[in-house]
């Protein structure tokens, strides 16, 4: 008999197995639901060579490395989310609003504000303090010249637009459920697939190639 989940301490379980169902096409309804936000916000305006050498010497005041913890800044971070509650938050990101970050504080980040991640930091630099002092600086600053655009007025579109990634994110995953279980059997592994609202009928019929 195929099986969907076990808990974390069940021996049935191999590490492909287990990396199969952590890695879900329903779980990738996040990323999805990222990208189009970012779709959803206008061109942004130039940013005046004042504010960018503003914002450099700012920087150069704080130091070299990440602007979080110190350690060697290999990438960028938005210092004001993008995304919040699954909502935009109708920021037109610019130059101003991304700051040096390391790959380890950039993943762990995530949708938090800068003083909730910096509030639980476990790898702080020595002079966390002073560090929450320039981005608190940096910030006023920063949203004295951001950009932005009115989510409010296309709020009911965008839940439109919420509901469709779900429902396409669990459509995909109880196709690709139902193919697996064909394909294997009693070997089959079955993630975990949210039941959809929507009627795909005319879609698996399209799938089927009866259109």
């Amino acid at each position: 008999m195929s099986y969907i989940l076990c808990m974390p301490k069940c021996k049935c379980k191999t590490t492909s197995t287990a990396r199969a169902l952590r890695n879900t096409v329903q779980r990738r309804g996040t990323s999805t639901r990222r990208e189009l936000f970012r779709q959803l916000a206008p061109a942004s305006k130039p940013v005046s060579q004042r504010l960018l050498l503003t914002q450099q010497q700012r920087l150069h005041n704080l130091g070299d490395g990440c602007v979080y913890c110190g350690a060697h800044a290999n990438t960028v971070d938005h210092l004001e989310p993008l995304v919040s509650a699954g909502m935009p938050t109708g920021l037109v990101p610019t130059q101003l609003d991304v700051l040096p970050c390391c790959s380890r504080c950039n993943s762990s980040k995530g949708a938090h504000t800068w003083r909730q991640y910096m509030k639980r930091l476990k790898w702080p630099a020595e002079n966390h303090r002073a560090r929450m002092t320039w981005l608190s600086a940096y910030d006023r600053w920063r949203r004295r010249h951001a950009q932005r655009w009115s989510v409010h007025l296309y709020a009911e579109q965008i839940q439109q637009l919420n509901k469709m990634v779900d429902e396409c994110h669990a459509f995909m995953q109880c196709t690709l459920n139902r193919l697996v279980q064909n394909m294997h059997g009693e070997k089959a592994v079955l993630a975990h697939a949210r039941k959809t609202t929507w009627n795909w009928d005319s879609i698996l019929w399209q799938m089927m190639g009866c259109a």
